[in-house]
């Protein structure tokens, strides 16, 4: 072990071209090697991440998948921008961290979606991942003091730019089936949307509760 070449979090995600939560799961399902540093820092397989890249070479290769989400993700931004003047988005208000958690979280969701619509033997655990992204949403937006409305208004936009997004991808990993496609996907989507309903309430009842306590101790 200790002969062969480790790489760090960041060189290792940034060689492979993808987010670091996603090199982590990868970690996690045994595809990529990696072990943790006395002070808790993983590294990877150097080794193991060469052969996905030479594996991504091949025809077909998943190179063909991050080819096809780029060009996905690139329409949901053309598509984002014109709609920054509405006015339940605007109350969205993000720091640099929030954007960077926001795109990290979008991205994972197309992966997770095109995972529970390939392969039956994982849904149940990218359905729990996905209900817990649209939980960290619907948190956050209570913590931000969206109101209802504009919570569900934006959750919304980003859920039909998320269908777009499938939608442009079936075209290249599902042969355009989208009459096969689409039920899974709204299943899952009504799924994640319930997870973040719930999330944002407990959160608003619990800064309710906490605001009322401080109003009464002072």
């Amino acid at each position: 072990m200790l002969s062969e070449k480790w790489l760090a979090l960041g060189e290792a995600s940034k060689t492979l071209g993808v987010n670091q939560a996603t090199l982590r799961l990868w970690s996690d399902r045994g595809q990529v090697r990696s072990f943790r540093t006395p002070g808790g820092h993983r590294r990877f397989s150097a080794e193991d991440v060469l052969a996905i890249i030479r594996q991504e070479e091949r025809p077909g290769g998943a190179s063909a998948f991050r080819d096809i989400h780029e060009q996905a993700v690139e329409g949901v931004r053309r598509r984002i921008r014109p709609y920054k003047t509405r006015p339940y988005l605007s109350q969205l208000e993000l720091d640099d961290e929030d954007r960077k958690q926001m795109r990290l979280m979008g991205r994972r969701m197309v992966e997770l979606v095109v995972e529970y619509l390939k392969s039956q033997r994982n849904r149940p655990r990218a359905l729990l991942e996905a209900k817990s992204i649209g939980e960290s949403y619907g948190a956050q937006a209570a913590r931000k003091g969206l109101s209802l409305i504009a919570f569900i208004d934006i959750y919304l936009f980003f859920r039909h730019s998320l269908e777009d997004v499938v939608e442009h991808l079936s075209k290249g990993l599902f042969h355009g089936e989208t009459g096969l496609v689409w039920p899974k996907v709204n299943g899952l989507l009504d799924q994640v949307f319930l997870a973040a309903v719930a999330a944002y309430e407990n959160t608003s009842h619990a800064l309710a509760e906490k605001a009322t306590a401080t109003k009464n101790s002072a």
